[in-house]
């Protein structure tokens, strides 16, 4: 009940895409990096009512954002568009779906304001960022979305101050809003988010004394605001970034060696160990990692490693380029979500519990990690 097209090169147009409306059991659909061409979103995604998981993101579906062919798809749990030119507002039917828990609109050109977001009272992770045309102001009835673990809204045109009601979103992991005109001081309220782990503030008219430096103690590893000596616009004592650009692997990438050796593994020790550190310091998210997911995806990497051949190269959204043995390796050594690679499966909560890869001409050895 799953089709996943993504990274092809294939060019279906307009009227050729109507097979789509013909799969209505189908429950995934990824066209992800497709020469699909179609003005908007393909009006024969509305028939597919039984649809859970959906990523349309960097394909050619631009135009108009129409939220009509959405406001079907009650079943949505996982909703990708970015990457895609829809020079549009964000519709209140996506806003709406009553399972939605994933959106990722990142670089889609749309506008308006964010007053659409208090409807996804379901909502764990919102990414908004790269888009221009996004102003106005963060409602504070961002304070209801209380199980929002992760909120991106970088690189707009937010202006105002930001909402005390923040602090209400005891859930959160991850908050970015570099990069636009936001100002005042942070409220004392954000001292109360001890989940969080990331913290993008730098890139704006912020200023005043950092109040929340005591979520060091907890989980907070990067912390990034206007700090810069010696004429700060915002004083602060515990940010791990003061000028941009700052990465969210600022501090985590020295925590990996103590987190590897808590489970005995060296990484000084060469071959794929090293390397599969290597390539989880090279993740901008790792920041956002807890415990158990550094060492689930540095096990994967050390299978990766020691059964096919590889080169370095500086790629998006990844570090390494296989170069030969695999038959298929979607998703391996990129920095999307583990559960999302070939042959992987995880439980709900993100758990790796099983690994199909038969008959995939793998070569080398399986390493011991694999019993990480």
């Amino acid at each position: 009940k799953m089709i996943d097209f993504s990274g092809n090169n294939v060019a279906n147009e307009f009227e050729e895409l109507a097979w789509m409306e013909h799969l209505t059991g189908l429950q995934g659909l990824k066209m992800h990096a497709c020469n699909f061409l179609h003005n908007g979103i393909p009006p024969y995604l509305a028939k597919l009512t039984n649809l859970l998981h959906l990523d349309v993101s960097n394909t050619l579906f631009n135009g108009k954002l129409s939220g009509e062919i959405f406001s079907k798809l009650t079943n949505l749990t996982y909703l990708a568009l970015g990457g895609n030119s829809y020079n549009s507002s964000f519709p209140t039917e996506i806003a709406t779906l009553p399972n939605l828990n994933y959106l990722n609109a990142e670089n889609a050109e749309l506008s308006g304001n964010l007053l659409f977001m208090e409807s996804m009272t379901n909502a764990l992770e919102i990414r908004l960022g790269g888009n221009a045309g996004i102003t106005g102001t963060i409602p504070s009835s961002v304070g209801k979305l209380k199980a929002l673990r992760a909120l991106s809204i970088s690189f707009c045109n937010l202006s105002g101050s930001l909402p005390s009601e923040l602090g209400l979103l005891n859930n959160l992991e991850l908050l970015q809003l570099q990069n636009n005109n936001l100002s005042g001081e942070i409220p004392n309220e954000i001292s109360s988010l001890t989940t969080l782990k990331t913290l993008r503030l730098e890139e704006n008219k912020i200023t005043g004394e950092v109040p929340i430096c005591a979520l060091r103690d907890f989980n907070l590893l990067n912390f990034a605001t206007d700090c810069k000596l010696p004429n700060p616009e915002v004083g602060c004592t515990c940010c791990t970034c003061c000028e941009a650009p700052c990465k969210d692997t600022h501090e985590v990438i020295h925590d990996i060696p103590e987190v590897l050796g808590g489970v005995g593994i060296q990484i000084d020790d060469g071959g794929h160990v090293q390397e599969a550190a290597m390539f989880l310091e090279g993740d901008p998210s790792v920041a956002a990692y807890d415990k158990s997911t550094i060492i689930q995806r540095f096990a994967l990497a050390c299978i990766w490693f020691s059964t096919t051949e590889f080169e370095r190269e500086n790629v998006v959204g990844g570090f390494y380029d296989s170069i030969s043995n695999w038959a298929t390796d979607d998703g391996w050594m990129s920095y999307s979500d583990e559960c999302s690679w070939h042959g992987i499966y995880c439980n709900g909560n993100g758990t790796v519990t099983g690994i199909r890869l038969s008959y995939n001409n793998l070569t080398g050895i399986i390493p011991l990690e694999i019993s990480l």
